[in-house]
């Protein structure tokens, strides 16, 4: 753990230590990733807001696994060390993760899905939370947590997909359990997921 005088000196080290998480040497990101989960236990706002706007977009980096990998292990570092620490930013972090599930790159991919596992483990309890309890979370990141509280209330009961209307013309009369269907592939294919129905 962090001694709390170090904690100054280490905020200012933040840009430093969220640069090092895309190192090319994986223990170079490892320990950048320890570190700044020893920071997020004593200033997790400052630590988490940094994570979400600087890090997870490296998520969709499919140029480079070193700034994929660092990311995730960032994250998956920040689940063990915060534990129910981590619940008011779960809708934040989740969905990115949830992208990362399906990554050509195997080490990628069984990280991502540790730290899904870990991540929907604690969802339950992020309803009973009120977003006060944040504090200082930023506007912006406010917005985009009711974004993606949105996506996961659609992903998690199909029923809460919106309408899609189809822009070709059908000459039949859908049932409703295949208009439900064509709302769920809508919704599947609106956030680059995959899926398949049957009939």
């Amino acid at each position: 753990s962090l001694h709390t005088s170090l904690l100054p000196s280490m905020q200012e080290l933040l840009p430093s230590l969220l640069l090092l998480t895309s190192h090319p040497l994986a223990a170079t990101r490892y320990m950048a990733a320890r570190v700044l989960s020893a920071v997020a236990q004593l200033e997790p706002l400052v630590v988490l807001s940094a994570v979400i706007t600087s890090l997870l977009p490296a998520l969709q980096d499919s140029l480079s696994l070193a700034r994929r990998a660092g990311a995730l292990e960032v994250l998956h570092c920040l689940c063990e060390e915060l534990g129910l620490q981590v619940v008011p930013y779960i809708v934040l972090l989740i969905v990115p993760v949830l992208g990362t599930m399906s990554d050509p790159q195997a080490q990628v991919r069984l990280l991502a899905t540790s730290t899904f596992a870990t991540l929907v483990r604690l969802l339950p309890l992020d309803g009973g939370l009120a977003d006060g309890k944040l504090g200082g979370l930023s506007q912006e990141l406010a917005e985009m947590k009711e974004r993606e509280r949105v996506f996961l209330d659609q992903l998690l009961n199909n029923k809460k997909a919106e309408q899609y209307k189809l822009s070709v013309p059908v000459k039949a009369e859908l049932r409703s359990y295949q208009v439900a269907g064509v709302n769920w592939l809508a919704f599947l294919a609106r956030y680059r997921l995959h899926g398949i129905l049957c009939d």
